[in-house]
């Protein structure tokens, strides 16, 4: 998986929240599956600082 699909992925599950169509039993694991998804995407931003940084810096 990649940023965009993670960013994807993340506006999917904010929709189905917001439209209040999401099945409780549901809930939970969308939650957590976004909790993941938010942290895969600030990691990725952070290595990603860092190299333009890096590269920035020779």
């Amino acid at each position: 998986m990649n940023y965009e699909e993670a960013i994807k992925k993340l506006e999917t599950i904010l929709a189905q929240l917001k439209s209040g169509e999401m099945p409780l039993s549901e809930l939970t694991a969308r939650i957590k599956e976004a909790k993941e998804l938010v942290e895969f995407c600030k990691k990725t931003l952070t290595e990603t600082v860092d190299e333009v940084e890096s590269m920035l810096n020779k």
